[in-house]
């Protein structure tokens, strides 16, 4: 069973800088071998990188636009300590089933999640392959600093070169 460890830190800030300190108290008590964090520019900069290396850490980062890594269901304290840090003993009890039964469905949760999507997703996939020539739209993702009512799509490009299955060049 993978477990995972957790820290809580009060900070005033987010920055690349806190996130490291934090990391090296954290490590003071065991290193992980793998740190998963999602994509923010505090734990993508080279400092954060090198602060991970230096500790011998390999990061993970959450999809893109699709960061759901966590379909447990239960909160990671829980799993590991059995207990909630913030919740007294009688509310966990009414909240969450006991630890080994939480354990056995966290780590069934994720396969039942992940094969109800790839049902869904199969009913409504359609292959619509390019070729070189073809004339396409880009989607747009609308990061945080975009405006609202920024165009959606963009284009139209032409197809140049399909460099996989699913990666094409366009100009």
């Amino acid at each position: 069973m993978k477990l995972a460890m957790f820290g809580f830190f009060a900070s005033k800030s987010e920055t690349t800088e806190t996130y490291a300190n934090c990391l090296k108290q954290l490590f003071q008590i065991q290193i992980p071998i793998k740190l998963l964090t999602d994509r923010n520019g505090a734990f993508t900069s080279s400092r954060f990188k090198r602060c991970l290396r230096n500790y011998n850490v390999k990061q993970l980062l959450t999809t893109s636009h699709h960061p759901q890594t966590n379909v447990t269901k239960f909160h990671p304290a829980y799993l590991l300590f059995g207990t909630l840090p913030y919740t007294p003993p009688l509310a966990q009890n009414q909240v969450y089933p006991p630890v080994e039964e939480a354990r056995r469905l966290a780590k069934e949760n994720p396969i039942k999640y992940y094969e109800k999507n790839k049902i869904k997703y199969d009913a409504r996939f359609i292959d619509s392959p390019f070729e070189p020539g073809d004339i396409v739209i880009y989607e747009e993702f609308n990061y945080p600093n975009r405006r609202k009512l920024s165009p959606i799509f963009s284009g139209p490009y032409e197809i140049v070169q399909k460099l996989s299955d699913v990666n094409y060049e366009i100009t």
